[in-house]
């Protein structure tokens, strides 16, 4: 409503009567939706093609890193990972509402024996549940980034609500699909 009231506002000028300009902004606000809806079912067409084997979470440590260094370092680190080891992912950023901190989901095509690092078990509570938690961590992304997880997918339930998480900070974010 508060964009449509903007657009017809900045465009008032442009046409001569009320009915020809609210025909315009909904004749293209509905083609923006469509278009939105289009790219949506598009792209769980295309995650569904490939097998994914992980849903990861980087989140940055401030002794190591700053927020704009954390995403250009990490975005590099993940395309050479696609180069050179033939790594998949789609993922998206997020700025953590507890504490602000920036971190990215992703949800990761890892073939055998391409993995860098070490996949490592570690213990650490969980404050927002209150309890002990095992995740898995990698080592090469522990030294160089700070705090991830590793969560394997065994199935394809497990992908689909991968997806919906994803694409629900996409669209959270004004991200496009």
């Amino acid at each position: 409503r508060e964009r449509k009231a903007h657009i017809k506002a900045a465009l008032k000028d442009e046409f001569a009567d009320k009915a020809e300009l609210n025909a315009f902004v909904d004749k293209h606000t509905e083609r923006m939706n469509t278009n939105a809806i289009k790219r949506k079912v598009r792209l769980m067409r295309k995650l569904r093609l490939q097998d994914w084997n992980f849903f990861v979470t980087f989140t940055y440590s401030d002794e190591l890193l700053s927020e704009e260094t954390f995403r250009k370092k990490l975005t590099n680190t993940l395309k050479h990972l696609v180069a050179r080891k033939g790594w998949k992912y789609v993922g998206v950023w997020e700025c953590g509402n507890d504490t602000d901190r920036l971190h990215f989901h992703g949800i990761f095509y890892i073939p055998d024996g391409k993995m860098i690092g070490k996949l490592e078990e570690v213990k650490d509570f969980d404050t927002r549940n209150h309890r002990m938690q095992t995740t898995l961590q990698n080592t090469h992304f522990l030294k160089h980034f700070g705090r991830n997880d590793f969560r394997q997918i065994c199935v394809p339930d497990d992908v689909s609500s991968a997806v919906k998480y994803i694409t629900k900070y996409m669209e959270k974010s004004g991200e496009r699909l």
